[in-house]
């Protein structure tokens, strides 16, 4: 498979899109998440099935301790296990394209960190909706980005600062650039705390990138790239003045894509249950 079929494969479609936050899923174990979760949950928790047939299918935690989900229940999996888009959420029960509205309350000082209420999420799952489930692993191809060059490219950029650290407070100074990456019309910009990071990043278009590349530290990140290597739909008869986003990688960055077959873990729904409303 060439690296232009590799690049309609891995990245989805989008004239416009903004990638925000993604978290790695190759250190997911099989079975049940670890005993510590028992001992994490929310303070208030209000369950209700939603009253309409579509939903915004969105979860976050808001300022102030409060959760706040609208989704299908299996999107709501998804968001507390933080699956990629290309791992699969193996389960035949109606109930988890059901919709739900959640809304939970926790002391803020109980969250830790940016990651901290996800825990909360899951005893919230198992608590309620008597989820239980497993990881097992299944082989996919996923777009691996390695180095091409022994120099980096002039567009991939070392930062000062992670974007990623925590930011002292109180602080005179502005806070830096948030970790980040936008694709709009082709044209790629990131602010990454790794090459992990830019990969999770990328790998939220739908695809699965990986990192390869043994690069650490944060990055800043820009590219153009002929939007037909996002889809065909986006093919003319007029050929490109840009690259392909191998070729571009490669140009730009000195990184290139590879190929690989890899085990990718997939959520398995062992059982679920129909919840008390409140």
């Amino acid at each position: 498979m060439s690296l232009d079929v590799c690049t309609r494969r891995f990245v989805a479609a989008a004239g416009t899109l903004t990638l925000m936050f993604g978290v790695a899923v190759w250190g997911q174990s099989k079975g049940e998440p670890a005993a510590r979760d028992a001992d994490e949950a929310f303070d208030v928790i209000s369950v209700k099935r939603h009253p309409g047939e579509r939903a915004r299918n969105a979860s976050a935690m808001r300022p102030g301790g409060r959760f706040q989900s609208e989704s299908s229940l299996r999107q709501l999996i998804r968001y507390a296990y933080q699956l990629q888009p290309y791992q699969r959420v193996v389960g035949s029960s109606a109930i988890l394209d059901q919709l739900f509205v959640i809304e939970a309350r926790v002391a803020p000082e109980r969250v830790r960190g940016r990651d901290g209420h996800f825990p909360m999420v899951r005893a919230l799952l198992r608590d309620r909706f008597k989820l239980r489930v497993r990881f097992e692993d299944e082989t996919q191809t996923v777009a691996a980005i390695v180095r091409r060059a022994d120099r980096l490219g002039p567009n991939l950029r070392a930062l000062p600062y992670d974007c990623a650290a925590p930011r002292p407070e109180p602080s005179p100074d502005p806070p830096p650039a948030p970790c980040v990456l936008t694709i709009i019309d082709g044209r790629l910009k990131a602010i990454v705390s790794s090459m992990e990071d830019f990969a999770r990043r990328l790998s939220l278009s739908g695809g699965a990138f990986v990192d390869a590349t043994g690069l650490t530290g944060p990055f800043q990140i820009e590219m153009q790239f002929d939007p037909a290597s996002l889809n065909d739909k986006y093919a003319s008869a007029t050929p490109s003045e840009f690259p392909s986003l191998a070729d571009a990688m490669q140009k730009d960055l000195g990184l290139g894509l590879e190929n690989r077959r890899r085990p990718v873990p997939v959520l398995i729904v062992e059982s679920v249950e129909a919840p008390t409303e409140n």
